[in-house]
């Protein structure tokens, strides 16, 4: 069964969702494949936000160099207040924000924290006191995930949590996909490891009527955006039967 994102009978581009024409009773079912076009975000929301003590202001999603995210915060915040700043410390590989007068930043409870810069310019969700000057907490390079994982509580049988299935501490985890080169504009694609073993859904097996997927960054632990709806991802799975224990490529 070959499953695209452009096929979808819901969800999004990132976390899709088929409707089956007709239920399939499995056994077991093991993924042969993933694509998945090189399009992903390392800031990943259509807007991403800092909320602070002064207002809230945003930048695009986008692909960026650590350099040219600060050149657009401070593009964004200047309007709420001109002598605000942002750089990026090379050598401490650490965002700095500046202001001539203290403010906070409410990483955890201003009103956009759900779509907020703090990850991917390295500060912890934390809000910060005031001060003149903040300096995030954690090294960042913008470097975008290393690995994306495909998780499905349908084909993974709904595992409790901490369930290994194929090796990752994700128990709906059904492939990894290892990300090689920069984060580009859809040219490339990358493709699945995929494991021998199957995952089972036990001697009583499992009625599939749809099946979901979401794409996962295995570094941050966070959902993965593909900024282009145009080229999809897909994958490919086959499934065990539970009639005649024999495997069929749906």
């Amino acid at each position: 069964m070959r499953l695209s994102s452009a096929s979808r009978t819901g969800g999004t581009q990132e976390a899709p969702e088929w409707r089956l024409t007709r239920p399939i009773s499995a056994y077991s079912v093991q993924v042969i494949s993933v694509t998945i076009p090189n399009t992903i975000y390392n800031v990943p929301y259509a807007a991403s936000w800092i909320d602070t003590s002064v207002g809230s202001a945003s930048v695009a999603g986008g692909i960026y160099s650590p350099a040219s995210l600060a050149a657009a915060v401070q593009a964004a915040l200047i309007p709420l207040d001109a002598t605000f700043t942002c750089v990026y410390d090379q050598a401490a590989l650490a965002f700095v924000i500046s202001r001539a007068a203290a403010f906070t930043i409410l990483w955890a409870t201003g009103p956009n924290a759900a779509v907020s810069l703090a990850r991917p310019m390295g500060f912890s969700a934390v809000d910060l006191p005031a001060l003149t000057v903040h300096t995030s907490d954690q090294a960042t390079m913008l470097m975008g995930p290393s690995n994306i994982l495909v998780r499905s509580r349908a084909l993974s049988g709904g595992g409790p949590p901490g369930v290994d299935v194929i090796g990752t501490n994700n128990a709906d985890v059904v492939a990894r996909v290892p990300l090689s080169g920069g984060l580009g504009a859809g040219i490339s694609t990358w493709s699945a490891t995929i494991w021998d073993e199957d995952i089972y859904f036990g001697d009583s097996g499992s009625t599939i009527a749809s099946i979901d997927a979401e794409l996962w960054d295995e570094d941050s632990q966070q959902a993965v955006s593909l900024h282009s709806s145009v080229i999809p991802w897909s994958m490919e799975i086959s499934v065990e039967v539970n009639e005649d224990k024999t495997r069929r490529r749906y």
